[in-house]
């Protein structure tokens, strides 16, 4: 099973919306009782201006702009003290617009052999189809999207598979977006969005290396 070559995960949270980048700093987190005072005073504070706000934790990393908030975390062990934080966040700022939500799956593998390495690219995109076109051809980047979620909720899930930039020898990462907007009609300040991320999390994860062994095993049938 592909499980098997997994070599590292990493998630990364992306909000869409309207922020204010000054805000969210590490003092004000563990003020508000979301981290931990040493965790702040620790903190790598890159930049913090009222278009960006940019920081680094033992267990995360934070980016602020005023349409996009990023959360980024490679330990697995804190992937559910991120959802925590997310609901925290933004349970101190409720009247915060808000237009869509991305759990984002970087998974990164190391495929055992370059004739496996080969044949996944040659298996997506069939390389006889350019014959007579290119020499010797291979593949960059596939992408695939669900645009109707199979769970009925407003979004889309898409599957982008390259190499990996983090496993040097035969590295595969496959990134997975499991997107969520609203409804028509719905009140984009009401948490809805972060409510709902929430109770999709851990489904949301299993998920993900349901689909990345699903597809390698169809794939080597």
């Amino acid at each position: 099973m592909l499980k098997e070559y997994l070599q590292l995960r990493t998630l990364s949270l992306v909000i869409l919306g309207k922020f204010n980048p000054s805000i969210i700093q590490p003092y004000w987190l563990a003020k508000k009782g979301l981290i931990k005072e040493q965790e702040a005073a620790g903190a790598k504070l890159s930049i913090v201006h009222p278009e960006i706000t940019r920081f680094d934790l033992e267990w995360f990393y934070i980016e602020v702009t005023p349409e996009r908030f990023v959360i980024n975390c490679t330990q697995e062990p804190y992937f559910n003290p991120v959802k925590d934080l997310m609901e925290g966040i933004f349970a101190l700022l409720p009247e915060t617009p808000l237009s869509a939500v991305g759990l984002n799956h970087l998974l990164h593998f190391s495929i055992p052999t370059i004739d496996q390495y080969y044949n996944l690219g040659n298996q997506l995109t069939p390389f006889k189809n350019w014959n007579n076109i290119l020499e010797d051809p291979r593949m960059l980047e596939f992408n695939i999207i669900e645009q109707k979620r199979k769970d009925g909720l407003k979004g889309h899930y898409s599957i982008r598979i390259l190499p990996s930039d983090q496993v040097p020898k035969y590295g595969v990462l496959v990134v997975i977006n499991d997107h969520l907007t609203f409804e028509e009609n719905e009140n984009e300040r009401e948490n809805l969005l972060i409510n709902r991320t929430a109770k999709i999390w851990e489904k949301s994860f299993g998920k993900g290396l349901f689909v990345t062994s699903t597809l390698w095993d169809n794939l080597n049938k």
